[in-house]
């Protein structure tokens, strides 16, 4: 989606800015296992989808967890000191994607879509498998959080 496009700007900019080194022992590293994990699961629940009236669900499942997501990590951006030189990771982002609603558009076509009760059914299971790799997710941040200081 063209709204969409340039967040892997963003995030390259952060980590610059952040004085990341970008190289393969570094993205493939231990430290990162749970975020390709992370993103494993994401494309594995995505994979599994039988039909294309589901996958309309998975960019409407990440922009909700999206929302959620910026709402603590902006604040824990700010603390840290870096909420003005940060893009990706920052109130930037999160007032684009406030300032945009995906499917607004469509919202009614979406609302017509017919499903059946197994359509239904695999529908939520796959909303399910996105919220538990989120939860995943949510639980290594966590527990870094403890490990580094309560910031």
């Amino acid at each position: 989606m063209a709204e969409d496009a340039g967040h892997e700007q963003w995030y390259l900019f952060d980590i610059e800015q952040l004085n990341c080194t970008r190289d393969v022992p570094w993205l493939f590293g231990v430290t990162h296992q749970p975020v390709r994990d992370f993103v494993y699961q994401l494309i594995g629940a995505l994979l599994r989808v039988s039909d294309d009236r589901i996958r309309i669900i998975f960019p409407l499942v990440l922009e909700s967890t999206g929302k959620v997501f910026f709402k603590h990590l902006v604040p824990l951006v700010d603390r840290c000191g870096y909420n003005q030189s940060l893009r990706y990771f920052a109130s930037f982002h999160q007032e684009i994607e406030m300032n945009h609603n995906i499917y607004q558009d469509e919202k009614e076509e979406l609302h017509n879509i017919e499903f059946d009760d197994n359509i239904y059914q695999e529908a939520v299971a796959l909303i399910q498998r996105c919220f538990d790799s989120f939860e995943y997710l949510a639980d290594h941040l966590e527990h870094q959080r403890i490990i580094f200081g309560n910031t």
